[in-house]
Parts: structure tokens; C-alpha cells; sequence
């Protein structure tokens, strides 16, 4: 798993002082939102050229839908254009839920204080929601499709594709010492 290479500092090497400093760095509006999040709620997103080609995307696949609907086909067999894919699949996308795990998730670990492994695990499942806002749709993953990934600290990550309908996917995420194994399955329903 590739990891990012920004100047910032990861969120591991700062002490919780750093960590709050961060957050009160943060433009929040009166409403105790982010300046940034769009009036009515959800996500603001403003990259014109990403919108531009995803309305050429949608313009097509309409016109697609339109031609398939005057032939007689079935609308159901009618694929989504590639242009709003992201190039990777869902049990890739998956794991950007789990960013701060290796933060979290060995904090909780390490703790023999009750109070505080519970309030860094529900931290953890909280963290990475901000990562799952993607503008494009990734890739249905194909029935026994794997993948794995290691963080940089180690920690482990396999991924399986088990069923096809309905999709269900399971995982495992377990640290280098095995401090932590997080496991699981997701059954996706629209």
C-alpha cells in the first residue's frame, strides 16, 4: 500500500497537544462546521475539470440509456462508462477507512486502561470517514479477488472478495506484533 509523501507530519508522530493544536487550526465556521462543507451539509467539491468530465460521463451514459431504452434492451445490462471509475477496486478502496489504524488501533493495544482502548477503538472506526469522499466509483471486485497491503509500521492487510450476489467482502488487519487483529466482512446493499 503506497503511502502519501506530503510535508505535513503524519498523525502517529505528533503528541496529543499537536493533535488539538490541529484540530483548533481548523476553519470552522459558527455552526460548528468546516468553512469548507457545502450550505445544505455533505461535501462541497469544486475541481471544475473532474466535474467537466464527469458530466461528459453522465451525458453519455444517458445517452446510452436512451438509445438501449428505444431498442427494446434491458436497462439493467447497461455498464456504467470507465470514465467514472477510479483505477482501482473496492477492496482497495476499502482499506482508506482504516488510515489511522496503526495510530489507533496499537494506542488501544497498549493500554490496560478500559475506558481509554474503547475510546481509541471508536476513534479509529471514526477517523478515516474523512478518506471515503471519492468522486469517482471504484471497481466492482471480481468473486475471490484479493488484495493485500502492509502500512509502513508493518501492520498487515488482506482483503477477499467471498461473495458475488449480494457482494460481500471480508478482512483482516493485524499489527507486526499482533498487539490487534481487525476482522470483518461487509455486505453491500444499495
Amino acid at each position: 500500500m503506497a503511502t502519501t509523501s506530503n510535508s505535513s507530519p503524519q498523525l502517529e508522530d505528533l503528541s496529543e497537544e499537536e493533535i488539538e493544536r490541529e484540530l483548533e487550526s481548523l476553519a470552522v465556521g459558527e455552526d460548528g462546521r468546516l468553512e469548507e462543507s457545502a450550505v445544505n451539509g455533505g461535501y462541497l467539491f469544486t475541481d471544475k475539470e473532474q466535474i467537466k468530465q464527469q458530466r461528459k460521463a453522465a451525458y453519455q451514459f444517458v445517452k446510452t440509456l436512451g438509445k438501449s431504452f428505444l431498442m427494446g434492451k434491458d436497462l439493467v445490462s447497461v455498464s456504467l462508462p470507465v470514465e467514472l471509475f477510479e483505477p482501482r477496486s473496492f477492496l482497495e478502496r476499502l482499506t482508506d477507512n482504516w488510515s489511522y489504524a496503526t495510530t489507533f488501533l496499537n494506542r488501544a493495544a497498549e493500554t490496560s486502561d478500559a475506558l481509554e482502548r474503547f475510546k481509541n477503538v471508536i476513534t479509529f472506526a471514526v477517523s478515516g470517514l474523512h478518506c471515503t469522499c471519492h468522486p469517482f466509483k471504484p471497481f466492482n471486485p471480481i468473486l475471490g479477488e484479493t488484495f493485500q497491503g502492509t502500512y509502513s509500521d508493518g501492520t498487515a492487510i488482506l482483503c477477499e472478495q467471498t461473495s458475488h450476489h449480494p457482494p460481500i467482502s471480508h478482512w483482516e488487519v493485524s499489527s507486526p506484533n499482533q498487539s490487534y487483529i481487525f476482522t470483518g466482512y461487509g455486505s453491500w446493499a444499495a
